[in-house]
């Protein structure tokens, strides 16, 4: 199916989207031909191998998707994945905008074995490695590699029993001049982290599928796609599309928080003064006018406001 028609029968999506540029996109899509995700140009590596890795369509939880298979753990360091790589104009794009990295997918079998399936990006000399596990119990969690001698973060609990088969979003963002990376799980910041240092002048390259020669596990692919983020973007920290007043109360209901992160504009891991000025920077023109902050957590400058107005009605 030609990818023309595709991105005509989407138009609801893409305007959703219409901020940022889609640099690199698969979706599957049923048809009379297996629709791969070397239709959409993203180069196959190690894929199949016999005995070792499998890539095909399937329907399973309802939807129709691309099933990537990694079918053993530290086999002959078989990582069987999708990878595109972006120069030129796309990827000055992404260091001046910033990038966005998404999937739609499921885990269907982890065979018993460590994390292996997920989203790997190398960019600006860094690697960064989100793959998906579950452990004997059944519970989803996410690992986030934070050296090359297999050291990881898990973000535990995300799913249980049916729900952590089912499909999520899972999605990697970062804005220009930071090596921090924002982890979205189904829309919502959960984490950040900067990932491992690579080589010098390594290549810049997306990829989804088997990232961790250490694991193995088999996932469904629905939805896969790379753009640039518009500054208008940046600073979106309730991730409605558009940076505006309601941003800055998420910044301000979790000033001084060091676990909910959602309004962590640079990436320091606490909620502060700076995240303020990072919404600020970036919000488009709006009818409200928001004051600045003190020093003060301008939750206190509103209740002080609120006491004076009261007392005004009394005098």
């Amino acid at each position: 199916m030609p990818r023309l028609f595709y991105l005509l029968i989407s138009f609801p999506l893409l305007a959703q989207l219409a901020h940022a540029a889609l640099l690199a996109e698969y979706p599957f899509l049923s048809g009379p031909a297996t629709y791969s995700p070397e239709f959409d140009l993203w180069t196959a590596m190690d894929v199949p191998v016999a005995n070792e890795s499998t890539a095909q369509a399937v329907t399973a939880a309802g939807s129709a998707a691309w099933r990537i298979g990694d079918l053993v753990a530290a086999g002959a360091g078989q990582l069987p994945r999708y990878r595109t790589s972006l120069v030129g104009p796309s990827e000055t794009e992404l260091y001046t905008k910033g990038w966005s990295f998404r999937t739609n997918a499921r885990l269907n079998n982890d065979f018993g074995s460590g994390p292996a399936q997920g989203l790997g990006v190398y960019f600006n000399d860094r690697a960064y490695w989100a793959t998906v596990d579950r452990t004997p119990a059944g519970v989803l969690q996410l690992y986030l590699t934070t050296s090359v001698t297999g050291g990881v973060r898990t973000i535990s609990n995300l799913a249980s029993g049916a729900a952590a088969s089912q499909y999520f979003d899972l999605e990697l963002r970062a804005t220009p001049g930071n090596q921090n990376v924002a982890v979205y799980w189904n829309g919502a910041v959960i984490d950040q982290w900067a990932g491992i240092a690579t080589v010098a002048n390594h290549p810049n390259l997306f990829q989804f599928g088997s990232q961790l020669a250490t694991g193995a596990g088999e996932m469904d692919y629905k939805y896969v796609a790379l753009r640039s983020l518009d500054p208008a973007s940046q600073g979106d920290y309730n991730g409605d599309g558009a940076v505006s007043g309601a941003d800055y109360t998420i910044w301000r209901q979790n000033f001084g928080s060091s676990s909910n992160l959602a309004a962590d504009g640079n990436a320091n891991r606490i909620i502060d003064a700076a995240d303020y000025t990072f919404w600020r920077d970036r919000r488009t023109a709006a009818a409200t006018v928001i004051p600045e902050p003190s020093t003060m957590m301008l939750a206190m400058v509103a209740l002080y406001v609120g006491a004076s107005l009261r007392d005004a009605r009394f005098r």
